[in-house]
């Protein structure tokens, strides 16, 4: 994969495809989501707004409660699973992009030796 300055994106070398960058997409991710459960909890601590998702999700997430603690666990855990989730998106939409456009599936194969 190479990079295009004139646009600022990922390039495909063998089909010229344009591609997201997973790192980006993964950290930008991560922060709404990261922020999303801090502001929940937050809420839920002060106002009981949300309270029920707060404890549905506290069933997955260890140390999560509706406190003001809770929310900084909450937010941490938002943080690693939006990472999480951004890599696996980017990941699968760079696939669909390039190699099922142009079916070369060159992208995504291990082997690139041949065009």
């Amino acid at each position: 994969m190479k990079h295009d300055n004139k646009h600022g994106q990922d390039t495909c070398e063998y089909c010229q495809c344009g591609k997201v960058r997973t790192l980006s997409i993964a950290i930008a991710t991560a922060v709404v989501c990261g922020l999303g459960t801090l502001v929940i909890t937050l809420l839920a601590s002060h106002n009981n707004i949300g309270l029920p998702i707060v404890q549905m999700v506290g069933t997955t997430y260890h140390n999560y409660v509706p406190t003001v603690a809770g929310s900084f666990i909450a937010s941490l855990w938002g943080l690693g699973v939006g990472f999480v989730a951004g890599l696996i998106f980017g990941s699968i939409y760079n696939c669909c992009k390039c190699c099922l456009k142009c079916k070369c599936f060159m992208c995504c194969s291990k082997d690139k030796s041949h065009k």
